[in-house]
């Protein structure tokens, strides 16, 4: 009673104002504001209508938590949605507040911000606190590297709360949409999580009403539906919230995903997950998995150049090099890569690969390999290049070092290549 008496002498005293001059009340934050002063603005929008009182309340989307009604169109009330700003009007915002900002400050800013001015506030902030953006009479200069990769402590802890105001289940989606990247199927999704996809779409869009996802281009749309994170810092923080060994678990479980679905896409989608695995992987775990995931690259690659997909395989081997491997091992993904890239036309890059295989098989003293590794530069050059000679005789030098303890294979191959070589020189001249 005596809170319904308090806002009602409130509300008297504004309509007072009001009746001497146009009043206007702006409440911030409306999303933490207690049940009181909800009931407050909800009561002045009810009876004092016919004052000259404009009320503006600023919330996120949590708001419809405490009040659903609260953006329902009544005849006093306009909602409007704030959307991103657009990057040429980032840009003059950040401009104009930060003259004389180098480009690559500003670009930095830009694409952090993902439209959010608050984004690219606080990162110049934390730029300006870790000492790597100085202001001086001249601007801002730049004094340090650049860490594009770091999120402002502020934004971090932000983020983090709206994310643990999620319930179990939106917030565990959240974060395994994060570990399918920024943008995903929902029907991937669903699959992923071996939820009904009806029950996952439902989820999606209780995510988009609170401004976390949001639907991409049409033209990118699938049937199922496609949606991405509404900035990109809402799925690091999602996943930074899961613990390294978790989150290599669910990249895992994303590429097992990815590898028993045999649609076009999948198998490099199963890529990316594997390597992000990897990459996410605990000391105490990066030895296993990098074994595992190495051996799926190989096996995969060697698949794909046996059904004919050659740039498939090239991509999958050159890919596989990112994962640390015994020397040996690396000399055999650098020599099944030279071989795609031969295929494929790519002789520069198919070249690098070969010769830097052929140094760790010298080095492993691996004749077998040296010869294959030589055979693939044979089948790959080209008679009117300089090295053409250099080759061959390199090749023939080390064909004269092989014996019967050697593969027979081997050295039929690598004689083969050489004579390719020598007519094709002969022919030449």
């Amino acid at each position: 009673a005596e809170a319904k008496e308090a806002q009602g002498a409130w509300r008297r005293f504004f309509e007072k104002m009001a009746s001497q001059g146009t009043v206007v009340m702006v409440f911030e934050d409306c999303h933490w504001a207690d049940a009181g002063t909800l009931d407050f603005i909800a009561s002045l929008i009810e009876w004092s209508r016919a004052y000259a009182i404009l009320i503006v309340t600023l919330s996120r989307p949590e708001i419809l938590d405490l009040r659903p009604e609260w953006d329902v169109a009544q005849r006093q009330v306009t909602a409007m949605h704030l959307e991103p700003l657009r990057e040429t009007d980032m840009r003059v915002l950040l401009t104009g507040l930060m003259a004389g900002v180098p480009e690559q400050v500003l670009s930095l800013l830009v694409d952090r911000a993902d439209g959010v001015p608050l984004y690219a506030v606080e990162t110049a902030r934390m730029l300006m606190d870790r000492g790597r953006l100085r202001q001086d009479t001249q601007g801002y200069q730049l004094t340090g590297d650049l860490d594009a990769s770091a999120i402002p402590e502020t934004l971090h802890a932000l983020v983090a709360s709206r994310l643990d105001n999620l319930s179990g289940d939106l917030h565990a989606l959240l974060q395994d949409a994060a570990v399918l990247g920024l943008s995903f199927d929902v029907g991937q999704l669903a699959g992923f999580v071996g939820g009904e996809l009806s029950v996952v779409q439902g989820n999606v869009h209780e995510l988009i009403r609170r401004d976390f996802l949001r639907p991409v281009a049409p033209e990118q749309a699938t049937e199922a539906g496609r949606y991405e994170f509404v900035q990109g810092v809402i799925a690091e923080v999602a996943l930074s919230m899961v613990t390294r060994r978790a989150l290599c678990a669910r990249h895992l479980a994303a590429a097992e995903h990815f590898e028993s679905v045999e649609l076009p896409g999948c198998a490099e989608l199963a890529a990316d997950q594997y390597l992000a695995a990897y990459r996410t992987a605990p000391e105490s775990l990066t030895a296993q998995v990098a074994g595992r995931v190495r051996e799926w690259f190989m096996l995969r690659g060697q698949r794909a150049i046996d059904l004919g997909a050659t740039s498939q395989a090239y991509d999958l081997f050159t890919r596989a090099r990112e994962i640390d491997c015994e020397p040996a091992q690396l000399a055999v993904t650098l020599e099944m890569a030279a071989r795609a890239g031969f295929m494929l036309g790519k002789d520069d890059a198919a070249l690098a690969h070969a010769r830097e295989a052929e140094q760790l098989f010298r080095e492993a003293e691996d004749a077998e390999g040296i010869a294959r590794i030589l055979t693939e530069m044979c089948k790959g050059t080209d008679a009117s290049t300089a090295d053409a000679r250099e080759l061959v005789d390199l090749a023939i030098a080390h064909f004269k070092t092989l014996t019967e303890a050697h593969s027979l294979d081997t050295r039929r191959t690598l004689a083969g290549a050489i004579a390719a070589v020598l007519f094709m020189l002969r022919d030449g001249a």
